[in-house]
């Protein structure tokens, strides 16, 4: 080797070229819970977040890109968000692997204690019902809505002609008269049963006749019945 001199011609040089890599930086964000009691409204889930793993580099912002969750119905919904990651006017979202641990919104079912309607007929060969229904005094609940009405859909199931005394337990819905749809689902209903009876229906059976005393039993063909 001279000093200063390129003598690479000399060398038989083979390249293993290596990986250079930069992998994406790991943070994990969650979202926050919420829970509402059904009230026939819309509910929207807060776009607030916490980092719960790994850091932002300095300098680098988050910013929420998606509307918050919502939720109508009972049930639950994971509340999504979808964040970017800023370098100033830049983005940088594809330099990050984001985690998402998403909180839960959670509407519950609304509790209502409703009461069946109650009857009492004398039986004439036809059949009798009540379709009646109440929400009680002491309901934990009123309606969501006054567009949400209680309803009877089986009325067969509350219909009797016999003489007898059955609980009236029919199935209650409610509909809503806004939207014209049955939203019974969103309610959980404690029935109070009312109670149909059906009484029998008293016959007076009167028989006459008379003659002057012979000793044999008197037979009479002259009857009438009083209902």
């Amino acid at each position: 080797k001279k000093t200063g001199n390129d003598v690479a011609k000399y060398y038989a040089i083979t390249y293993s070229e290596g990986r250079l890599e930069i992998t994406a930086r790991p943070i994990t964000v969650k979202t926050e819970s919420a829970e509402w009691m059904y009230d026939a409204q819309t509910h929207r889930g807060d776009t607030a977040f916490s980092l719960t793993a790994g850091e932002l580099l300095q300098g680098h912002t988050p910013e929420v890109t998606s509307e918050a969750a919502a939720i109508h119905n009972a049930g639950s919904v994971p509340n999504k968000i979808t964040l970017r990651i800023m370098n100033g006017g830049e983005d940088v979202t594809r330099n990050y692997k984001i985690t998402y641990s998403y909180g839960t919104l959670t509407v519950h079912k609304r509790p209502i204690t409703v009461q069946t309607g109650s009857l009492t007929v004398t039986y004439d060969g036809y059949p009798h019902t009540t379709t009646e229904v109440t929400l009680t005094a002491d309901s934990p609940y009123p309606m969501a809505t006054a567009d949400h009405q209680l309803r009877v859909l089986d009325a067969d199931a509350c219909t009797y002609t016999n003489e007898g005394g059955y609980v009236n337990d029919p199935r209650v819905s409610v509909y809503d008269a806004s939207t014209r749809t049955y939203v019974t689902a969103n309610y959980d209903i404690t029935l109070r049963t009312g109670l149909i009876t059906v009484e029998k229906r008293p016959l007076h059976v009167q028989l006459n006749g008379e003659k002057i005393y012979d000793g044999r039993p008197l037979t009479a063909s002259d009857w009438h019945v009083d209902y």
